[in-house]
């Protein structure tokens, strides 16, 4: 072979050999490139660094930029968090791992991340008893630290559980973690003196001891949660476990089997001390429908089980989902630092279901001096479940004013009605503080009498109470005629979720009250008399679900509305209507917001021009497949719409896109009046097929076919005119002489 023809192709094999490179590295996987997606972190400064539910089973550290301020590695499966990984991110300040299957990570895994304050590795396989004393030698600035979630394998010493591992760790103020069998907190937490959460989950907790919390003696902690995911096993619970938490102002235990006595005589040492909030949850020992003997002992709360809980001078109690089935009202008798502090009381959910029957208890919490909201309901199963906002008086701090006032109640009696108290009061020439100060009033009512008689029956409530809220309750509830004194800021008032409600007379002195909630429950009336004149000042009405009928169409019949001249929202969804008096708001000229969901309405149902401040007017979900050419010229002349300010909602009818439909099709395109999703609604045309209104394009075809075939119509008509004029003209003068 000659050597040009071999120089020629080791000429052409070195100029292609680039290529040969490209295409190789091209095939081959680059494991620098990053999985992750990097925006800016407006809250730190730097990078924020999302790499969640990106299936990831390992990590390069060249995926994180040394700028990253937060690192997102949540919902991946990593199974380990090796050492140095991190190294580079010296500017790092959260590190998220949560639910990423981790269960190993190695001492020197946190390495690099000197800055770091927030660390968070709930939900994962961590065995806590085996984690790396000095793991978090590398993270001394974390001030969040959450760990709850994870594996607690057994120890032979759970009083070295921990060893030192939080020793380093002098800057933590929140912590969270779980624990298994006995609960030990030892002398490895006392050097957290800055720590002021702890989260501890009890779902695998067994026994909690006098000494379970000791390691905090020294520690200024302000809140601790127990809690659990589920109701387990009975939890041994012995009555010395605050003594070590002198300074704590926040407790709540939620869904765990703790004896609700136990916990309530557990509370001793917080005698005589200020705290904030606490919430107990889901509490109770469990029983079974062969043995329901505890559970109901444990729900009998006697006067002597809450003689610590009224000597603590706390703003808000939650006391929920805890079967309480019977509650000694005379427990709360008498001056106590419970009555003079307390601001919020939510006594929910519970086994005492009849409303009628805890007018005594009732009486008492009206007692406390600072009350400003009261939630009180019934069973939990009574419909669906129901949250109402509270106020959060946890960063509250104020000054508490000692009371020498002394009340007393009557003994051995868990229901009075009005006869017997006043038969009592005139008997007994020893009347009590209490009987004199609010029963002074009191008369017999006959059950069927129709007289207003306004000194009948008198109750006296804390001129701070600005709402009280009722749910839940069963039985029927009789309200006679009665004055409010001290309800001069009453605000709110919900009745809702209950059983019957019967007017037997009016309230008076709320007349400040500007919210009205009756949802899901009854309510007769007994007398002739409109219901909304006891809130003159109403401004907010609402009647869902109502269990009485005959009470709505009472309401819309007899103009109820006109005695609330300050109305600006009103609420009356499912219930089933069809239509109302379309004058029903014509005298409520600052009426801003209507919602009539889920009924039966085929229009509007009102008439808008009647409505001058209308802003709002919620339609969704009920029968309306157009609007009537009346309907939409006054929503187009009504004065909101001129400024935008009048918004019509439609989503959820059954809308048709019919021919005889056209000009409310064309509605939704011209009208200024704004529509929810735009006025884009799914509707059936004379097809059968779904298609969508906010199309101009479909809305347009629609046009051309119904135009179209009308345009169609007429030419065939016009020209079986023409033909049979014809004809006509043709036979006359064909036969004309005959």
């Amino acid at each position: 072979m000659s050597p040009t023809p071999t120089v020629i192709l080791l000429f052409l094999m070195a100029s292609s050999f680039p290529c040969w490179l490209k295409i190789s590295v091209s095939a081959t996987a680059r494991t620098d490139e990053s999985p992750c997606v990097v925006t800016g972190d407006t809250e730190r400064g730097g990078e924020y660094v999302n790499c969640s539910s990106k299936g990831l089973t390992s990590l390069q550290p060249s995926w994180f930029p040394d700028t990253a301020t937060t690192l997102n590695l949540d919902h991946n499966d990593l199974h380990f968090l090796d050492s140095g990984t991190f190294r580079r991110l010296n500017k790092l300040k959260v590190l998220s791992v949560r639910y990423s299957n981790v269960y190993k990570v190695q001492e020197n895994a946190l390495m690099g991340l000197g800055r770091l304050e927030e660390l968070n590795l709930e939900n994962n396989n961590i065995d806590l008893s085996q984690i790396p004393p000095r793991i978090f030698s590398h993270v001394p600035n974390v001030v969040n630290l959450y760990l709850k979630g994870n594996r607690n394998g057994e120890t032979k010493h759970p009083h070295k559980a921990f060893a030192k591992t939080f020793s380093d760790l002098k800057q933590l103020q929140r912590l969270s973690l779980d624990r298994n069998s006995t609960l030990y907190l030892g002398q490895d937490f006392a050097s957290l003196e800055n720590l002021i959460y702890l989260h501890i989950d009890c779902s695998n907790v067994t026994k909690i001891t006098n000494e379970s919390l000791a390691g905090f003696q020294n520690v200024s902690l302000q809140e601790l949660v127990l809690a659990s995911s589920t109701m387990g096993y009975e939890v041994a619970f012995e009555t010395g476990v605050f003594r070590y938490l002198e300074t704590l102002q926040v407790l709540r235990m939620k869904e765990t089997s703790i004896s609700n006595k136990i916990v309530l005589r557990s509370l001793w040492p917080f005698e005589n001390k200020t705290m904030t909030v606490i919430q107990l949850e889901s509490l109770g020992l469990q029983g079974t429908w062969a043995t329901p003997e505890k559970m109901f002992a444990d729900g009998d709360i006697k006067k002597d089980d809450v003689k610590y809980l009224r000597g603590i001078c706390f703003l808000q109690l939650i006391w929920n989902k805890c079967s309480i089935g019977s509650m000694d009202s005379r427990g709360f008798d008498g001056p106590s630092n419970m009555k003079r502090c307390v601001r919020s009381l939510q006594f929910t959910k519970q086994l005492l279901g009849r409303l009628h029957q805890q007018r005594v208890l009732l009486l008492n919490i009206f007692q406390f001096q600072r009350l400003e909201e009261l939630q009180y309901g019934g069973f939990e199963w009574c419909g669906p479940d129901i949250h109402f906002k509270l106020s959060s008086y946890q960063n509250v701090s104020s000054e508490y004013q000692t009371s020498s006032e002394h009340f007393e109640t009557f003994k051995g009696e868990t229901m009075l009605t009005s006869s017997k108290i006043h038969d009592r009061l005139n008997s007994d020439k020893k009347a009590t503080v209490f009987q004199r100060r609010h029963f002074s009033h009191l008369k017999p009512v006959p059950q069927t009498s129709t007289a207003l008689d306004k000194s009948a029956f008198s109750i006296k409530i804390p001129k701070t109470l600005k709402q009280c809220i009722f749910f839940g309750s069963l039985g029927v509830f009789p309200i006679h005629n009665f004055h409010v004194w001290g309800g001069e800021n009453f605000r709110e008032f919900r009745y809702v979720s209950s059983s019957r409600l019967e007017m037997y007379g009016i309230i008076t002195g709320l007349e400040n009250t500007t919210l009205v909630d009756i949802t899901r429950s009854e309510v007769k009336r007994f007398i002739r008399v409109n219901f909304f004149k006891m809130f003159p000042n109403a401004q907010t009405i609402i009647l869902n679900s109502l269990a009485s009928k005959d009470f709505l169409h009472l309401i819309f019949d007899e103009r109820w509305f006109d005695a609330t001249p300050k109305l600006e929202h009103v609420e009356v969804s499912d219930n089933r209507l069809h239509s109302f008096p379309r004058r029903t708001f014509s005298t409520n000229w600052k009426l801003t917001t209507v919602v009539l969901t889920q009924n039966k309405f085929t229009s509007l149902g009102l008439d808008v021009s009647n409505m001058p401040a209308l802003k709002v007017l919620d339609l969704r979900h009920n029968a309306i497949s157009t609007l009537e050419q009346q309907e939409m010229t006054a929503l187009d002349k009504h004065p909101q719409t001129k400024a935008h300010g009048l918004s019509l909602l439609l989503g959820g009818n059954p809308i048709h896109c019919l021919c005889s439909r056209l000009s409310f099709l064309i509605w939704l395109h011209t009208t200024l009046v704004r529509l929810d999703n735009s006025g884009n609604y799914t509707c059936t045309d004379d097809r059968g097929y779904s298609i969508s209104t906010g199309d101009l394009a479909t809305a347009k075809a629609i046009w051309r076919r119904c135009e179209g075939r009308r345009a169609l119509l007429v030419s065939f008509c016009l020209l079986l005119a023409l033909a049979f004029g014809f004809m006509t003209l043709y036979k006359w003068r064909r036969f004309k002489t005959a």
